[in-house]
């Protein structure tokens, strides 16, 4: 079995993407399945360290324009980057350094497309899978049925969407430049609003269309999206799929499943120490705030004060460039022992030690549709309450008074600020004066598992 990966991130980054970590993370389960796998993504030149290992392999020209371009590569490794350095050597991966997208991103993420399957052609690798991600992916489709058909021809493609709001749109007059049909464009086609989805058209050209949890996948058809994007899903509906994404628990579980209890214990005084919450058994709510659960934000705003008049401890962890940090830094200082704030930045150590130590996990709303954050608490034992529409609400049991023997999350029908402090204090009631049963749902979480060998069994599943 050969599968064939094309992500506009992919491979080791001095600075941690969530889509890196996913793409990585099913890598690692396509080879312990025994495929053999190659992944082709771009050579960002602005992020490569002095010691970078990697070398050129390879020096060819694209079929679709006859750009050329390299291959790099460090050795024995399944990671394939495209070289370019008028498209990949620039300040930002997708945009400038004020934000506004490059305006050539068609050009650029068609060259890691066509420029993959040219040196998989000329290498001999034909894949049985070629499994493409986002809109910088998203390309793969149409070439592998048109300027690469006689190689690829054959050849499963499959589109992971990890998130349906990131797209990329390009005029109308470039449509033979990047290598689509002109015939395609219209409203079932890659047509979005007079210009060129380039999501759309890995939609149209794809085997299947794999969204990143089958809760998102309903969402998505279930709700009017932004531009008016659901009638096309609709009419697509018979290829998309949901597979729900996994974790990596060798990175993410760090308790000891033979001592979950106490290790969280020793984790929670040990932090309480670190970023100085007073140190005791007091009910630790962590609230993790990003660009993915930004709406959490404006829940935890609502019931700041009710929380503060409950017996707990709240620690927010907030990226370096999060524009209200100053506002959580200030109520910290006015709530001494009682909050903190820390900066979980580019790496995973600071939010694996903040869920690890927690009780709860509070997230009202996340736009991270697999809702990995979820399963990351969980390895630690840690439950969460949040509302049913996460992408994997269903693989979880929600508390709901006679289910002990099951229940790992407290889940609300509707996020909203009252039933979001009602779960959390019946929470913080369970902690207090139920401890046997509060304990037996830490250990119910912690059993957990859905690993990434489970998402990438249902992409194997797709090759015929």
């Amino acid at each position: 079995m050969r599968v064939l990966v094309i992500s506009p991130e992919a491979g080791v980054w001095p600075v941690t993407t969530s889509l890196a970590d996913t793409v990585n993370g099913s890598v690692r389960a396509y080879i312990g399945k025994g495929a053999e796998v190659r992944v082709y993504s771009p050579f960002f030149e602005c992020d490569q360290r002095e010691n970078d290992p990697c070398v050129d392999i390879f020096a060819g020209q694209e079929r679709v324009r006859g750009e050329a371009f390299q291959v790099v590569r460090a050795e024995n490794s399944p990671f394939f980057h495209i070289k370019h350095s008028g498209y990949f050597n620039r300040s930002g991966h997708y945009s400038d350094p004020d934000q506004i997208p490059y305006w050539d991103n068609h050009y650029r993420f068609s060259l890691l497309v066509s420029g993959a399957l040219l040196h998989a052609a000329e290498t001999g690798f034909v894949p049985d899978l070629i499994h493409c991600h986002e809109w910088g992916g998203a390309l793969a489709g149409a070439y592998a049925r048109k300027a690469y058909a006689d190689v690829f021809g054959k050849s499963r493609v499959v589109l992971t969407i990890h998130n349906l709001e990131y797209d990329f749109h390009f005029l109308e007059q470039d449509i033979e430049r990047v290598g689509l049909d002109r015939l395609d464009f219209n409203m079932d086609g890659f047509e979005f609003w007079g210009k060129v989805s380039l999501l759309k058209a890995g939609i149209l050209y794809a085997d299947k269309v794999a969204f990143a949890s089958e809760g998102y996948r309903r969402q998505v058809l279930d709700r009017d999206l932004a531009g008016g994007i659901r009638g096309f899903l609709e009419r697509n509906e018979g290829k998309l799929i949901g597979v729900q994404h996994g974790i990596d628990y060798s990175q993410w579980c760090s308790i000891p499943e033979a001592s979950v209890i106490e290790a969280k214990k020793a984790l929670k005084t040990q932090l309480q120490k670190e970023v100085g919450l007073e140190v005791g058994d007091h009910f630790l709510v962590y609230c993790h705030l990003d660009k993915e659960t930004m709406r959490t934000a404006e829940t935890l705003f609502t019931i700041l004060t009710d929380l503060f008049h409950l017996p707990l401890q709240l620690l927010v962890g907030i990226p370096d460039t999060f524009s209200e940090q100053e506002y959580f830094h200030a109520l910290a200082h006015q709530n001494p022992g009682r909050m903190a704030v820390v900066h979980f930045g580019s790496g995973i150590l600071v939010q694996q030690k903040a869920l690890a130590a927690s009780d709860l996990l509070f997230l009202s709303n996340t736009e991270e549709p697999s809702a990995s954050l979820v399963f990351k608490a969980m390895a630690n034992g840690t439950l969460m309450v949040a509302g049913e529409d996460i992408g994997c609400a269903e693989l979880l049991c929600s508390f709901v008074g006679d289910n002990l023997e099951c229940a790992n999350a407290f889940l609300v029908q509707d996020p909203w600020p009252d039933q979001m402090l009602r779960s959390l204090r019946l929470g913080l009631d369970f902690y207090t004066n139920e401890r046997k049963n509060w304990d037996r749902l830490v250990t119910n979480a912690y059993a957990f598992r859905y690993p990434w060998e489970n998402s990438v069994s249902s992409y194997l599943a797709l090759k015929n």
